[in-house]
């Protein structure tokens, strides 16, 4: 998605507006991932979560007002998100990609509001292993043969 956004910074082209991603692009990384989909007769097909967290919209009947609307939480409705008809389906591809991501978000317990904190798997950062290094002062030995063995 950024390699769009930049290519259309520095051309005329408006290469983001004139979007040829369809629908499937956007809702097809939740499908192979386990999400249900219904479709309503009065166009509006769903998409919901296996653990029933979040659920997306796509009003494809509807397309000049709201297209695409989501929205998560356990019991009560914690956040939401809303695409216009004229949002590039690209755009909402990389969103519904980044809702099945299981790559860690890493950011503060203070960054989080209190209400939600019961929800977060805190895990401590592990360092990387530092690689062994040669006290200072000490000669490391040239590679040669190995003392006391002959041919």
């Amino acid at each position: 998605m950024r390699d769009v956004y930049l290519e259309d910074l520095h051309n005329e082209a408006d290469t983001l507006f004139q979007d040829k991603a369809t629908a499937q692009e956007a809702y097809l990384p939740l499908l192979t991932h386990g999400w249900s989909h219904t479709v309503s007769t009065k166009g509006t097909q769903s998409f919901l979560a296996p653990d029933g967290h979040a659920r997306v919209q796509h009003h494809y009947a509807w397309r000049a007002h709201l297209a695409w609307s989501a929205h998560g939480g356990m019991g009560e409705q914690r956040w939401q998100a809303k695409f216009s008809g004229s949002t590039p389906t690209t755009l909402v591809a990389a969103f519904t990609t980044s809702l099945i991501s299981t790559e860690a978000l890493r950011r503060q317990v203070r960054d989080v509001p209190f209400s939600s904190r019961h929800l977060l798997h805190v895990a401590s950062a592990t360092p990387e292993p530092k690689k062994a290094t040669t006290p200072a002062g000490v000669a490391t030995p040239p590679p040669g043969p190995t003392p006391g063995l002959t041919r």
